[in-house]
């Protein structure tokens, strides 16, 4: 049984939270705002510091992208990312000391999109085999281009 002054809050915190996301989900897809580079890799090992910085009992990141990596290094639009193209840039990401440490970091994605369904699934791929070596848990309900389920 709860008392009504916290029904009333979950109530309103629920229907605040939904709203943001909508609102997040409307933003990621509108052409007019798209950020045409996207370093996703950089922004990862930026997270990693931030979570170093700040010791939490939970620890959560939620990407708003379409995943599609663009930058000096990788263009994701270009690739034809085989499962030896992601072994060969993960290794080469290693090698260089730029894998983030983000152990037991809950990671959720929305906003990914590709060209055609057969691209989506690669870079999908990509990122789930990424995420796996920076220690991150990266499921497949939490990566898509709407957030479904957000339960921190």
């Amino acid at each position: 049984f709860q008392k009504p002054e916290k029904k009333l809050f979950n109530k309103r915190f629920h229907f605040l939270k939904d709203s943001l996301l909508t609102v997040a989900e409307k933003t990621i897809k509108d052409y007019h705002r798209k950020i045409f580079k996207t370093e996703i890799m950089g922004a990862l090992q930026t997270a990693e510091r931030v979570f170093m910085s700040y010791d939490q009992h939970r620890k959560v990141l939620v990407i708003m992208s379409d995943m599609l990596e663009d930058s000096k290094l990788y263009r994701f639009t270009k690739e034809n990312l085989t499962d030896t193209r992601i072994t060969s840039i993960i290794s080469a990401e290693e090698e260089n000391k730029r894998i983030p440490d983000l152990k037991g970091v809950k990671v959720y994605v929305t906003g990914a999109i590709a060209g055609n369904s057969q691209k989506y699934f690669q870079v999908r791929n990509f990122w789930y085999k990424y995420m796996e070596k920076c220690g991150a848990v990266l499921s497949h309900e939490n990566y898509g281009s709407n957030l479904i389920r957000f339960d921190e």
